[in-house]
């Protein structure tokens, strides 16, 4: 059952994030083009469709550019979506005050007890903290909402917070609620959880693994009289889960080889949903629904949000990167059953989603804006491009410039030139006391999976006198002889007997 759904999954409902979201198929030699221009401009007399237009005239030399011009993107960031031929791209991509450009994929849009299986059972001495709850705010960053949707009523809520200073806008025939305000954060991946509930079809239909099918078509065919009974459904525990679905991004990160991506993944498919009125629940399927069994990072991504807002209902002067740590710590080792790529963090990141231990983490890997910088102008980012990010001035120096690697994340990766050769590569990391005072953490190395690691920790005791004290380490690794199929791996578990804050140590050599 769990094979044909995902399978069926992929064939009928895959999400594509905003920056691979609009078509690339075009006429002629031409495709849609992402161009991204960094943070908006703060002048007055700036407007960026008008220099959006003004950037495209120039590139293809043209006075009209109907049908050039897909999209502005002028909210939240300057870019746009323009339809741009291989060497209008190149010429695009050379001018200043363009980041980068790059293609738009086409890909079909596509999580019901997820809560319980993550671990936030009502009434099971689940923590909560409603005078904070009620005064925390999520925004929400998606194209897909239909504000019309039951999901949305305010019904049987308090007004927002008196903080809230925002407003809603679109749709129609529904009234602007400020009371309730979904969430997209962080990296995650859709993953299934132990039912298994059944896709919406057009007509009754049920679903078989491939020996089942061939054996129901077996008895079909020999049968003079065939007969079928339906009995009760009942759940059963499916004990191999979580599994990464099959249509999951995989790793490695192109772009920052040194960062292990996907950071966590949590419950994402087969996911009872808010669904458009207007939309068929399937293929060849007139009807329209309310709610709809629905699957893809879309139901994953809501799912790791609520659980940050969780976390920060706990601690609501915690930092970004701080709920973030303390989510992908304290996430699920993941028992991988598969093979290849598939088994390895370049599925499932950190591990699986655990509400109840990310509000609890113990200690957190700790980042700020001056990090970002130093990694991005250790990634050769120009000043210039750096500027257009951050919206300020910036000047890179051997001392502002760390190794990608050695960005404070929670995870540890590097990608290797090579895999016969013997190696050494080295991390550094900083952690933060968020439990209690006087405590003191050890490590321990689990080795994972592919070629076997040494991993040495310096120091390998961390002793702290003080919450939000500091206190950073080494931790070399060593091998040879890598493995060429997948990439080797191990775990870093800091413990104090009560928290076990596990951080992934990936190295590989290729892009799979």
């Amino acid at each position: 059952m769990a094979t044909l759904a995902a399978s069926s999954c992929l064939l009928s409902c895959l999400l594509v994030l905003f920056l691979s979201s609009v078509s690339a198929v075009t006429d002629d030699d031409k495709q849609v083009y992402i161009v991204y221009m960094g943070s908006l401009s703060s002048r007055a007399d700036y407007t960026p469709t008008s220099d959006h237009m003004s950037i495209l005239q120039e590139v293809t030399g043209e006075s009209s550019i109907e049908g050039r011009l897909v999209r502005s993107y002028k909210r939240s960031f300057n870019g746009f979506a323009a339809r741009l031929s291989e060497s209008e791209r190149e010429k695009v991509a050379k001018m200043v005050g363009v980041v980068s450009v790059f293609p738009n994929k086409k890909l079909q849009l596509q999580t019901t007890t997820s809560w319980d299986f993550m671990g936030l059972k009502e009434g099971k001495k689940t923590k909560r903290n409603p005078t904070v709850e009620s005064d925390t705010i999520i925004g929400v960053i998606d194209s897909g909402i239909t504000p019309e949707s039951l999901s949305f009523s305010d019904k049987g809520f308090n007004p927002p917070p008196k903080k809230w200073k925002g407003v809603c806008s679109g749709g129609e025939n529904f009234t602007c609620n400020n009371k309730l305000i979904g969430a997209r954060d962080y990296t995650s991946e859709g993953s299934r959880d132990t039912e298994d509930v059944a896709f919406i079809h057009p007509l009754p239909a049920a679903g078989l693994l491939t020996e089942d099918f061939e054996s129901l078509l077996s008895y079909l065919e020999s049968a003079d009289s065939p007969h079928a009974t339906v009995l009760k459904t009942e759940a059963i525990f499916n004990r191999p889960s979580p599994v990464i679905a099959s249509f999951s991004s995989r790793g490695p990160n192109t772009i920052a080889v040194d960062i292990l991506k996907p950071d966590i993944t949590a419950p994402g498919v087969e996911i009872l949903a808010a669904y458009s009125p207007d939309g068929e629940p399937s293929q060849h399927d007139t009807r329209h629904v309310k709610y709809s069994v629905l699957s893809g990072t879309s139901m994953s991504c809501p799912h790791v949000a609520g659980v940050a807002a969780y976390v920060k209902t706990f601690y609501p002067k915690w930092s970004p990167s701080m709920i973030q740590s303390a989510i992908m710590t304290t996430a699920w080792p993941v028992n991988a059953t598969r093979t290849g790529i598939a088994s390895t963090e370049f599925a499932y990141g950190a591990g699986h989603v655990d509400p109840i231990a990310a509000s609890n983490p113990g200690l957190v890997y700790e980042l700020d804006k001056a990090d970002h910088i130093a990694f991005l102008c250790g990634m050769n980012y120009t000043s210039h491009v750096l500027k257009v990010i951050s919206g300020e001035t910036v000047t890179c120096s051997e001392e502002k410039e760390i190794l990608p690697r050695n960005l404070n994340y929670p995870s540890m990766s590097a990608k290797l030139s090579g895999s016969g050769t013997t190696f050494t590569v080295t991390f550094n990391r900083t952690l933060t006391n968020v439990g209690t005072p006087n405590s003191a953490y050890t490590s321990k190395v689990v080795a994972g999976h592919g070629s076997k690691l040494d991993v040495k920790i310096m120091p390998s005791v961390l002793s702290f006198k003080a919450v939000n004290e500091k206190q950073s380490f080494m931790v070399t690794v060593t091998g040879s002889d890598l493995d060429p199929e997948v990439p080797s791996s191990a775990n870093l578990i800091w413990s104090d007997g009560t928290h076990n804050v596990r951080s992934p140590i990936v190295i590989y050599t290729s892009d799979y």
